[in-house]
């Protein structure tokens, strides 16, 4: 999640790229940004929060701090110049996107409260185990 945040937040770089005024990227800049983090674009897209796996990075990178959306433009984020952080900053960074992401793709209820904290935690136990399952497996 973090490493296409990262991406996405390069791309942007000091604020050039336009987005929609729910924040999001323009349709026309989608397959870039989409190509940037290696994900493939549908030819027909209504919108850039469509396209799932960069609405995720997106919503990432911007609550990590690696990404910032103001006046009408995306912007490299604050965090980025440091990157990569040390080992705390790394998992607060991480849970920072998580959260993002959970409101971003959630429908925006902003105060997840203890259900959220019992995903974190319940995922950081399953991560601690030497023989946990990659990527879908994990699932």
């Amino acid at each position: 999640m973090l490493q296409r945040a990262v991406a996405l937040g390069s791309w942007a770089g000091a604020g050039e790229r336009a987005v929609t005024a729910k924040g999001v990227l323009r349709r026309q800049d989608v397959p870039a940004a989409a190509a940037v983090i290696g994900v493939k674009c549908p030819p027909a897209l209504r919108s850039a929060a469509d396209l799932r796996d960069l609405h995720i990075a997106w919503c990432a990178a911007i609550g990590a701090g690696l990404l910032t959306v103001a006046g009408g433009k995306a912007a490299g984020g604050p965090a980025l110049g440091d990157w990569p952080p040390d080992d705390t900053g790394l998992l607060e960074a991480w849970l920072k996107g998580f959260f993002a992401v959970s409101v971003g793709v959630g429908g925006g209820q902003r105060d997840m409260g203890r259900g959220f904290l019992v995903l974190v935690l319940a995922l950081l136990t399953v991560l601690r185990d030497e023989e946990v399952p990659a990527a879908r497996g994990l699932l």
